[in-house]
């Protein structure tokens, strides 16, 4: 038998072989890595980065680029932004850049107070996906979030016409009551509580809209129960903060608004205290001095460079 013929026999074996290896391997992977991200919903960090330590070792592509990109969400949203940006760098040279990663590079920079950078990602995500309603809505939430809230509502209502979903309703709701326009907001949650009536982010802009309508009661069981359905919501406890502060619960303001801080550990972009309702505690002496140990991060502080253009441009997966 010669050469050719032995590996005419040899391959198909091992093929037959190693396949059936390969796919056990990438299955189990691929477990571990849904486990990860349930360990960190349970709120076991530790447990989450300990598998996910492993996974980026994997001899599989595909599942050590998961494995970064499920670590990168995982730092970013315990506000470990500069691992967040690092391992979503590494990622994108383990797979194709897919619309999820603008969005993820759009966020950051966003709340990092580099909001030009912001909208360069978020413009083109509506470049690459023209008639997603998602693509609008991320673009909507950054103009809320920069306070231009009329084209907020304008690109929301585009996000509404190219295919509605509950979480517009949410957006749309909580802009109309920034604007004062209660009635509109009310009109809006209400839809959003109906289609998701478990969604912590709906109770907290029902209770800042009872809040600003005066009914202080209902803005407190709407606070209470948003931390109810998520104690991980660090938003949650500021909010409930600014309702003890509207009934002149001073103990109860005092006491979470030390449990956001705490749970943030520094101040982004967005996460500000110009609401009216701290006219009653801008001028305390302990309220300065909570304020003053208060840290903010920006971009600049995290002392990692980011070449915007070669990742906004070229192909993506869409």
């Amino acid at each position: 038998m010669n050469l050719a013929n032995i590996f005419m026999y040899i391959i198909p074996i091992a093929i037959c072989i190693i396949l059936p290896i390969f796919i056990i391997l990438t299955y189990f992977q691929i477990k571990s890595l849904n486990k990860a991200v349930a360990y960190f919903n349970k709120g076991k960090k530790d447990e989450a980065l300990s598998i996910l330590a492993k996974l980026v070792k994997s001899p599989v592509k595909n599942v050590k680029a998961n494995a970064y990109l499920t670590r990168e969400r995982i730092y970013f949203y315990s506000r470990e932004f500069k691992l967040s940006l690092e391992d979503l760098l590494i990622s994108l040279r383990l797979r194709p850049k897919t619309i999820n990663d603008i969005y993820s590079f759009a966020l950051s920079y966003h709340i990092l107070y580099e909001p030009e950078r912001a909208l360069k990602y978020f413009l083109r995500a509506v470049e690459l996906q023209p008639n997603s309603n998602l693509t609008y809505e991320n673009l909507g939430w950054f103009y809320y979030l920069t306070n231009d809230y009329n084209k907020a509502i304008e690109t929301f209502n585009k996000s509404l016409e190219l295919g509605s979903t509950n979480s517009v309703y949410r957006s749309l709701g909580i802009t109309y009551a920034k604007l004062g326009n209660y009635e509109k907001a009310e009109e809006y949650l209400n839809k959003a509580l109906d289609a998701e009536p478990e969604k912590p982010s709906t109770y907290i802009y029902l209770s800042y809209l009872r809040r600003k309508t005066g009914d202080i009661k209902k803005a407190k069981e709407f606070a209470t129960k948003a931390i109810d359905l998520n104690k991980n919501n660090f938003d949650g406890y500021k909010n409930l903060a600014e309702v003890n502060l509207a009934e002149d619960d001073y103990e109860g303001f005092y006491k979470n608004l030390n449990i956001f801080l705490g749970k943030i550990n520094f101040i982004t972009n967005g996460e500000n205290f110009d609401d009216e309702v701290y006219e009653k505690v801008k001028d305390k002496d302990e309220y300065k001095a909570i304020m003053a140990k208060t840290k903010t991060i920006k971009f600049k502080d995290l002392d990692i460079e980011i070449d915007d253009k070669s990742i906004l441009n070229g192909k993506f997966l869409v």
